[in-house]
């Protein structure tokens, strides 16, 4: 990354008129293989317990979901909430291990 990037970063992050937000992205490796080797009817109900970890994590810990990606989400919390971020995603894999 350059100089001028950082330099831009900079001056939008100081800017009071946009909000910092930390983005966090969840996706189930190897759903293909899985979907594949499983078939779509038994594949369908990972996925949905997949979803639903992913998205109990990210509103327990104050995130919103902003959209699901096929086999991920895609969320949002504000900036001052980055450990939040973090703890989201370390509970999903503890919920995932489960």
């Amino acid at each position: 990354m350059s100089t001028e990037h950082f330099d831009l970063f900079r001056e939008a992050s100081g800017n009071a008129d946009r909000p910092i937000k930390v983005i966090l992205f969840a996706d189930l490796s190897g759903s293909t293989e899985m979907k594949g080797k499983l078939g779509e009817v038994a594949w369908l109900p990972t996925l949905g317990k997949f979803l639903d970890i992913t998205s109990d994590a990210i509103t327990g810990h104050g995130g919103t979901v902003v959209k699901y990606l096929g086999d991920g989400a895609m969320a949002a919390f504000d900036g001052e909430h980055a450990a939040e971020a973090i703890c989201t995603g370390i509970q999903i894999q503890e919920m995932l291990r489960s």
